[in-house]
């Protein structure tokens, strides 16, 4: 909200305001980063039942993926590229967060579903 104070030769103030709104069905959009062996970051938060767009970077040397099997999500991505992906999940929940590849070695993380 905007109120305007606004001084009149008279010396008599008048008051106007204005209201901002912004619509409801905003898409949020998170960056997260693919690299050699672990998530940047490491636990994803989206809200429930809202769409979001995931800006997947691979900044590593191999190929990773990003699979959250209970949510339905496979993506791999190459080195040096990036790939964006929308979601809206309709539970609210802690999803298993993988690179297929390399979660033997640590690369796991967690989609939080809010």
């Amino acid at each position: 909200m905007v109120v305007l104070l606004i001084a009149t030769p008279s010396s008599n103030l008048v008051f106007a305001e204005s209201a901002v709104s912004q619509a409801d069905d905003r898409e949020s959009s998170i960056v997260v980063e693919l690299n050699d062996d672990y998530f940047n970051p490491k636990n994803i938060v989206i809200p429930n039942g809202t769409k979001s767009t995931l800006v997947l970077k691979n900044k590593g040397s191999k190929p990773h993926t990003f699979t959250v099997k209970m949510l339905n999500i496979d993506v791999e991505v190459q080195p040096g590229k990036e790939t964006t992906i929308s979601v809206e999940p309709k539970q609210a929940n802690t999803y298993d967060l993988i690179c297929k590849y390399h979660f033997n070695v640590g690369m796991v993380g967690k989609v939080i579903v809010k």
